[in-house]
């Protein structure tokens, strides 16, 4: 195959890790030119082997994708976020185009995308020998656009999932705090995703009513953690102290974002060794 060029603004210093990572490195000549304000990389295998071409065009596609979403996607991050989103605060708008960036890099996310994108690099390189970024990008960038694009809505939609859940975490906070107690402790026992609520005694607490209700609302099973939740805003028991068996780190953070205070940690008791019965009395 006739030798690869690609023309990039990216200074050779920057580009050494990018080529060490290169499959058959040591087989692959690579060679550059300096120019006032670019660099042309040029590869090349030592002899022709026709069985190798299509390895070759792979190799030099998947290059020139690692350029780009290293060295050229902030870029394109920051300018369409700042279209899509228009005013917005310094701060915030640097914090999404971080997480946007983030999302974009993600190997297991947009994967479809990112082997459209990579398809049209290795189709341009059949045709052609010489790849300017920069020009490409300008030229030829709706898919690397499309990328970006359903990052950035990936990532608001995030957010505004996030900011309802905020509202609605406050929302059940205020009711806590502005409802009377209906008991003094509730020891809530955690055990591989169950629970059980005890009262002060050690003695169940029957909040077999809170699951028909939300399973007669729902018309399904219900999570347990939302009887769990819906139990314990019934109650709102001045103090729960939780007995875990395993961590429930998410679970545990939710609770202490709405009973704030009246939360405590168990060190260590026969409660936290206790094994869960659902039986009914």
């Amino acid at each position: 195959m006739d030798p690869v060029t690609i023309g990039s603004t990216i200074p050779a210093e920057k580009m050494y890790p990018i080529f060490d990572r290169m499959p058959f490195k040591k087989r692959v000549n690579i060679n550059y030119k300096e120019y006032k304000d670019r660099f042309e990389y040029n590869f090349s295998l030592p002899k022709k082997k026709l069985n190798e071409d299509i390895t070759f065009t792979n190799i030099m596609a998947n290059l020139a994708q690692d350029m780009i979403m290293k060295f050229y996607i902030k870029d394109l991050v920051s300018q369409r976020v700042t279209k899509i989103i228009g005013k917005m605060d310094y701060a915030n708008k640097v914090k999404i185009i971080d997480e946007v960036y983030k999302v974009v890099l993600e190997d297991e996310l947009f994967v479809y995308e990112k082997e459209k994108i990579y398809k049209e690099i290795f189709e341009y390189l059949i045709e052609n020998n010489i790849l300017i970024i920069d020009g490409y990008l300008k030229f030829r960038s709706d898919s690397f656009l499309d990328l970006v694009d359903k990052a950035v809505e990936f990532v608001l939609s995030h957010i505004q999932i996030d900011m309802e859940y905020n509202e609605f975490i406050s929302t059940l906070k205020h009711f806590v705090e502005t409802q009377s107690s209906e008991i003094d402790l509730v020891n809530l026992v955690l055990e591989k995703g169950d629970f059980q609520l005890l009262d002060k005694t050690h003695q169940k607490i029957d909040n077999d009513h809170i699951t028909e209700l939300l399973q007669d609302i729902f018309l399904d099973e219900v999570n347990k953690s939302d009887i769990l939740l819906s139990s314990l805003i019934g109650l709102s028991p001045k103090e729960i102290i939780i007995h875990e068996k395993e961590k429930e780190e998410g679970l545990v953070d939710t609770l202490k974002m709405i009973f704030t205070d009246r939360i405590k940690l168990c060190p260590g008791c026969s409660l936290c060794h206790l094994k869960i019965s659902n039986e009914k009395d």
